[in-house]
């Protein structure tokens, strides 16, 4: 991902400091341009005995200091709206969730923190070493931070989570919504952008602007699921993906994420239900459990037995057609044989005749064409009697067989029974019959 992260330094600052803006693809800052008005020169009153030498000092610099704001238009200059405070950034792309959540997000502890630093006069205190937690709460955000931006999203969800679990903080928890908004876990992503938003809210915090767009934009998209019982029943358990769901979760619609849901629901001395559902964007998935009782009839009401197979001999028909079919082979069979040999006897006959000159040579060309024409004949034979053949074993074998369907009649008539039945609240009973 090719986007460049872009954290905004500028929480805990007044209106009279300039804005500087941090880019990740660059070691140097940028001040946001501001036009320096010149303090208006006042006489400054000599200090009284009273007075600290502190306070002096602090109202000395705080007459000196000039006084900053931004330059008018530079929020609508493309040049110079990426140096301009946070509220200025206009992010296009798929980058959108993960640069503003950026600046959600501070990089030393101290900004991160839910409430900005009072102002207090300097004075000298030892240094104190933060509590282990908290050292490692900064590790893992800083590591989160770096993988989100690599758009290693499961590796970078899991640090930052971590991390705002020792030690919660406004900037870690919305770095960790936008990074599951990546992920596509829209409904995560929407819970916690609200909880960002609460954090911030409870101390005043401008970040609450924010989440609250992004609680806003993400509410539109989010998949639902609703289960409800029809008919209530005080042992019931349902899971969701093994998650047990509580008495409050049922017939409501819940935000989920975007995926597959199995539904178990189990009740005692009772067959467990199962059903599947598929939560996708902007639609609502509905699963009504049905009543115990009619579950547990459903599944002991007899089952309807397999057809059986019942080995049959071969009928007189088919017989027949087998039989006629093979005499209508041989017949072809014959024909073709002594069709050629009529056709050699013929031919060899034709140039003895013709060239006779004895009466015994005049005498073997007549019996060549006398074999021939007896050859002929024989073939001529065969060949009807295999076209009787093949058309009689073709009528056998596409007329129904009258004799197997009286037998299945037959046996089925004998497997009809009187099967009674009962469940727990109603009872019956039925002809069960093989088919």
């Amino acid at each position: 991902m090719a986007a460049i992260i872009v954290v905004a330094l500028v929480f805990g600052m007044g209106d009279d400091e300039p804005t500087v803006v941090a880019d990740s693809s660059s070691s140097s800052a940028v001040a946001a341009a501001p036009i320096v008005e010149a303090a208006p020169q006042k006489t400054a009153a000599a200090p009284t005995e009273s007075a600290t030498p502190a306070a002096s000092a602090s109202a000395t610099s705080a007459a000196k200091r000039p006084r900053l704001r931004l330059a008018p238009g530079l929020c609508d200059n493309p040049k110079t709206r990426s140096k301009l405070p946070w509220r200025c950034l206009v992010v296009k792309g798929n980058s959108l969730a993960i640069v503003l959540a950026s600046m959600l997000a501070l990089v030393p502890h101290a900004a991160r923190a839910d409430e900005p630093p009072a102002e207090t006069p300097p004075v000298e205190t030892p240094a104190e070493t933060p509590p282990p937690e908290m050292s490692r709460a900064d590790a893992l955000f800083q590591e989160g931070k770096q993988l989100l931006e690599q758009g290693k999203f499961l590796e970078a969800c899991d640090k930052l989570a971590e991390s705002d679990a020792l030690d919660p903080a406004i900037g870690t928890l919305g770095l960790l919504a936008a990074c599951h908004e990546q992920q596509g876990r829209t409904a995560t992503a929407w819970r916690e952008y609200g909880e960002t938003a609460a954090r911030a809210e409870a101390v005043g915090d401008e970040r609450a602007t924010f989440a609250r767009e992004r609680v806003k934009a993400l509410e539109a998209e989010l998949p639902r699921l609703l289960v409800r019982l029809a008919k209530p029943h005080p042992n019931v358990m349902i899971y969701r993906n093994g998650i047990r769901l509580m008495p409050e979760d049922l017939g409501i619609v819940v935000p989920v994420d975007p995926g597959t849901y199995e539904i178990v629901v189990r009740w005692p001395d009772k067959p467990e239900f199962r059903a599947t559902l598929i939560a996708t964007s902007r639609k609502t998935a509905e699963l009504e459990v049905p009543d115990p009782d009619r579950v547990a009839t459903a599944s002991t009401a007899p089952v309807r037995p397999d057809k059986p197979v019942i080995p049959t001999a071969p009928s007189p028909q088919r017989i027949g057609a087998i039989v006629a079919g093979g005499v209508g082979l041989v017949g072809f069979g014959m024909s073709a044989a002594f069709a050629i040999s009529a056709a050699s006897k013929n031919s060899a006959s034709i140039p003895i005749e013709q060239s006779c000159g004895s009466a015994a040579t005049c005498q073997k060309g007549k019996e060549l064409r006398e074999q021939a024409f007896a050859a002929a004949t024989v073939a001529n034979v065969g060949f009807g009697i295999g076209v009787v053949g093949a058309g009689t074993a073709l009528v056998l074998a596409l007329l129904p067989n009258r004799s197997s369907t009286l037998a299945r009649e037959k046996t089925q008539a004998q497997h009809v029974q009187f099967v009674p039945w009962a469940g727990r609240d109603v009872a019956g009973a039925q002809f069960v019959g093989r088919f």
